[in-house]
């Protein structure tokens, strides 16, 4: 007992402040394990999730900081979430994290007895389709949560735009890409590419039809890579449950891309370094050199995301047996009734 009081006798205890940035901030760090969890689920079991959300915020923590150092070297406040990095450090981080994980546990699938399970039904895909509907509503608020609020505007009005060309061309996209037919995991994906694409240049895209471009861009590339990339992916071992690339990591890539051309656009159009009324020496005190340093964040995005990934997922695949029976949740949860999956002695003893 005397012991316990001089613990807290002479510990000095602090209050620890939480603010409404803060829980934005743990926002987009959780999207992003779930943007990863995507390409995986069916595959790995929900002990297996748990290890890899663990280590995955550790990476992802340590890509942002990264971001944010290479900023202020080179005397950029907006070169991670202030300018909107959601397209390269959610999106393109957890997507293509998620598929350098998949690479080892794919090799499960291919001896493997489920892979007929990862094909969707149409309750899942109605239910599927209202939680893509409260996405495209939520998207224009996510990309802008923190932004300064002088610009808070214009990043809500190009991403409503964006999501509308990408609606638009996610149906048009689906029937010529699918034979004449629209496909449902096609316009649930790319109906949010926009949202992707226009995370990262929302706040200096100049004039409302590059907005436009932008998501009618990644509606299309998200189409063409749900019709002829993933099955590519899928026959080389790369598993992707649920599209991550798609959706996530294609119109993510195009998001950081079109923000680097957005910067020299606005720099080479407005002699004044004006756009909309916002200095851009303030908001990039290098000019030009910005897109240059954008470029050099989404390089080292993807080296963390790939190495950790393949890393934390060739020691997954190492030290756990190899599942009979795939996309199945009957392991792990209480499967309604509708659903009739079997599961040998042998694999329920694993």
């Amino acid at each position: 007992m005397n012991f316990l009081n001089y613990l807290v006798a002479t510990r000095s205890w602090q209050n620890v402040q939480m603010t409404q940035v803060d829980l934005l901030i743990g926002v987009y760090a959780t999207i992003t394990v779930l943007i990863s969890f995507g390409a995986v689920l069916g595959v790995v079991s929900a002990f297996q999730l748990l290890i890899i959300a663990f280590f995955e915020i550790i990476l992802y923590a340590a890509n942002v900081l990264l971001g944010q150092r290479l900023g202020i070297y080179a005397a950029q406040p907006w070169s991670t979430f202030g300018f909107g990095g959601d397209s390269t450090y959610v999106h393109v981080f957890g997507a293509y994290f998620g598929l350098a994980l998949a690479v080892p546990l794919g090799l499960r699938v291919k001896r493997g007895k489920g892979k007929d399970d990862q094909a969707d039904s149409y309750n899942s895909d109605m239910f599927a389709m209202i939680g893509t509907v409260f996405l495209w509503v939520h998207w224009p608020s996510f990309n802008a949560a923190l932004v300064p609020p002088e610009l808070q505007h214009r990043v809500i009005v190009n991403s409503v735009l964006a999501l509308c060309a990408s609606c638009v061309f996610a149906f048009l996209g689906s029937r010529v890409f699918r034979g004449g037919k629209f496909d449902m995991t096609d316009i649930q994906s790319a109906t949010l590419a926009g949202g992707v694409g226009i995370g990262n240049g929302a706040a200096v895209v100049v004039g409302p039809g590059s907005a436009l471009i932008i998501g009618a861009v990644a509606a299309i590339v998200s189409t063409l890579g749900s019709a002829y990339l993933q099955p590519l992916l899928l026959k080389a071992g790369v598993i992707d449950t649920r599209g991550v690339h798609n959706q996530h990591g294609l119109p993510g890539l195009i998001g950081t891309l079109s923000s680097i051309v957005a910067i020299a656009i606005a720099f080479n159009d407005n002699p004044d370094n004006t756009v909309f009324g916002s200095d851009l020496n303030r908001l990039f005190p290098l000019g030009k050199v910005t897109a240059a340093w954008q470029l050099l964040e989404l390089v080292f995005t993807l080296a963390i995301a790939i190495v950790g990934g393949l890393l934390i997922g060739g020691v997954m695949a190492f030290f756990t047996s190899q599942s009979k029976r795939l996309f199945s949740d009957e392991k792990h949860w209480r499967v309604p009734s509708d659903f009739e999956v079997t599961i040998d002695d042998e694999d329920q003893k694993q």
